[in-house]
């Protein structure tokens, strides 16, 4: 099969949705399909180390590219030809949305994944979607939460229906191997933005939670990367819980 991803953004860049799209077509690709990566990031400065199949529609290094990428997807995605046509979208998507709206009214079985929440703009997001009559067009609409999904519906329409694909987790590179030993800790680590969309106090109650459910005699430390308005609530949480000893 021969599938076409359409990302705004993509490595080096480094984001949720830019690792999710290099794993998801990486592993396309070694499952034998005939795999394209369309995107509007740019290249490294000194030259691009990646597969042919990743095709860039702006120049390598920061440039002022105007509407060049998004009048050219249509025709790039022609000259491919895929099967399908799997966009991924985020807050602010233009690639993708011209990406979507293209291969849908071309007739091309086309996948949007909503990897962000749009409550934030839901508004204009609702009066874009009705002038480009995009809640009409023939897509399959996912989204990577349930969360999401709901907020998609609230974009395009409550009757539409919006699949939730979580995000993908390759379980046997975490995995460890049984040890004889009796563990006395289990650590875990956490890299993130400490804001609001990013859910720290919801990692908080799960650790507690999983903490609470640990054998006797084996604690858990976590240790928690990044910084962030929230920071404050966390601390305090950590203190009304008990959870800083």
């Amino acid at each position: 099969m021969r599938i076409t991803h359409v990302t705004d953004c993509y490595l080096p860049r480094i984001g949720g949705i830019e690792l999710q799209v290099n794993e998801i077509a990486h592993r396309q690709a070694l499952a034998g399909h005939d795999v394209h990566v369309v995107t509007a990031s740019p290249s490294d400065q000194d030259g691009d180390a990646y597969p042919p199949w990743v095709h860039r529609l702006c120049p390598a290094g920061p440039a002022q590219v105007g509407f060049s990428p998004y009048r050219r997807v249509g025709e790039l995605i022609g000259m491919i030809g895929p099967d399908v046509v799997h966009v991924h979208a985020s807050v602010l998507s233009p690639l993708a949305t011209a990406a979507a709206i293209h291969a849908a009214r071309t007739s091309r079985p086309t996948v949007v994944t909503v990897h962000s929440l749009w409550a934030y703009l839901s508004t204009p997001y609702r009066l874009a979607a009705r002038a480009t009559r995009l809640a009409a067009l023939p897509i399959e609409w996912t989204a990577v939460s349930a969360c999401a999904a709901e907020q998609v519906r609230g974009v395009i329409g409550a009757d539409r229906q919006v699949g939730v694909v979580p995000n993908g987790i390759d379980a046997d590179y975490w995995r460890q191997t049984a040890r004889a030993e009796r563990r006395e800790e289990v650590c875990v680590a956490a890299v993130m933005r400490l804001s609001a969309r990013k859910r720290p106090l919801a990692v908080l109650a799960a650790l507690r939670r999983a903490r609470s459910q640990l054998p006797a005699g084996v604690g858990l430390r976590a240790v928690i990367l990044g910084d962030g308005p929230q920071r404050g609530l966390m601390n305090a949480y950590l203190r009304a819980h008990r959870m800083q000893d």
